[in-house]
């Protein structure tokens, strides 16, 4: 009996099961631990307020993040991979070095965030807004992002090699050095546009 007692709080500590939502009532304290634990993976934190938090090097492989308050999170080398996070706001975030690689982040929000080397391989960017954000040498291989704000980013030395940018907005994007969707690289000037090297 002990040994399962033992067991059940352990778990309680360490992680949030899937079905326990940000709305519960016990949120307060049980982000307190996921604070101490630095993982919450395949959590529900839909609509959670995460605003402001540090997050470096936390975990949230497989979480649903939907409609999130992730505004201005320091969350260097976090662990989102394959999130659901569709809807979230990321504004002014700190995410450098993070991998979202496979996320679903249709709609989310990356105004003004500092995204310097992070992995967005293969994920679902439709619709995200990432109007001034700090994009050098932002991974977005294979990424979908099509109808994508850009608008004034810095894109300088990015990858988006195989990505479908279609209805992308790019005006005011510094896209020199980047691996373009179609194999070249944007030449000296490109602004709002990738020029082809001559």
């Amino acid at each position: 009996m002990k040994r399962w007692l033992l067991f059940g709080l352990t778990v309680a500590v360490c992680c949030v099961p899937l079905w326990v939502r940000a709305a519960d009532p016990a949120w307060p304290e049980r982000l307190e631990k996921l604070l101490q634990a630095k993982k919450c993976i395949r959590c529900d934190l839909t609509q959670a307020n995460l605003h402001g938090l540090s997050l470096p090097g936390f975990h949230f492989q497989g979480s649903r993040l939907a409609q999130a308050n992730l505004s201005a999170v320091q969350a260097r080398k976090a662990n989102f991979y394959r999130v659901k996070a569709q809807g979230a706001d990321f504004s002014g975030s700190d995410l450098q070095d993070a991998v979202l690689e496979e996320a679903d982040l249709a709609g989310s929000q990356f105004v003004r965030a500092h995204l310097l080397h992070t992995n967005f391989k293969q994920a679902n960017l439709a619709a995200a807004n990432f109007t001034g954000a700090n994009m050098q040498k932002v991974y977005l291989e294979g990424a979908y992002l099509k109808g994508a704000n850009f608008t004034d980013a810095d894109l300088r030395g990015a990858t988006l090699f195989g990505a479908n940018i279609l209805d992308g907005q790019w005006q005011g994007a510094q896209l020199e050095g980047v691996y373009w969707n179609d194999g070249h690289r944007c030449a000296s000037g490109s602004v709002g546009r990738c020029i082809l090297p001559k």
